[in-house]
Formats: C-alpha cells, structure tokens, sequence
C-alpha cells in the first residue's frame, strides 16, 4: 500500500514540473511573432504559462491586469489570447504545436 501511494505521489509531482516542453529558440521565434494577453490570476494563463516552462520568460507578454488600457485597445475580451503580429487573435489556452505553426516557428 505504502508503494502504491509513493508511486501516486510521484506521477502527481512529476506534473509539477517547470521543465519546459519547448525550446528556447523557439520561443524566442513565437515572441518575435505574436503577443500573449494574460492575467495572473487566469488559471488557463497558467496553464498556458506551465506549458513554456523555464522558458515562459521570454514570451512577448501584457497583463491585462496590470494594464487594463493595452488590452481594450487590442481588442482583448479574455484571456488568455494570443494576437500574432499579421492582426489574428487566437482566444483559450493554445496547444504549442499551433502557435509553431501559427507563426512558422517549427
């Protein structure tokens, strides 16, 4: 019984990791493509941001929170969104491969 909830234990804390599922270069790529709208409050924002890693810093990011104005200027209804520099905007938690594609950052 013991073994069992240490073996629970351990896939629910490996879950927590901030291991990043996506490099660098190619994080670099979509910040230079695309705007993340978020909140830090918003738990998709941080499923979004958990979905980066270590490497979420160097995201292109506005907080709707902290600066309300940038996003009813940028049309932002909810977050999280991604507005990509040719003027789309793609609303909810996006899987990493579609902002790759998005941007042409495979």
């Amino acid at each position: 019984m013991k073994k069992a909830i240490l073996f629970i234990l351990l896939i629910i804390l490996s879950g927590c990791s901030n291991a990043s599922l996506i490099s660098k270069e190619s994080t670099e790529c979509i910040a230079s493509k695309a705007t993340l709208y978020m909140s830090e409050s918003c738990i998709h924002c941080i499923k979004q941001e958990n979905m980066f890693g270590e490497n979420y810093q160097y995201l292109n990011k506005v907080s709707c929170k902290l600066d309300p104005k940038k996003c009813l200027e940028a049309g932002i209804t909810g977050t999280p969104t991604w507005a990509l520099n040719d003027g789309t905007q793609l609303v909810g938690v996006q899987e990493l491969d579609v902002l790759k594609r998005v941007t042409n950052c495979a």
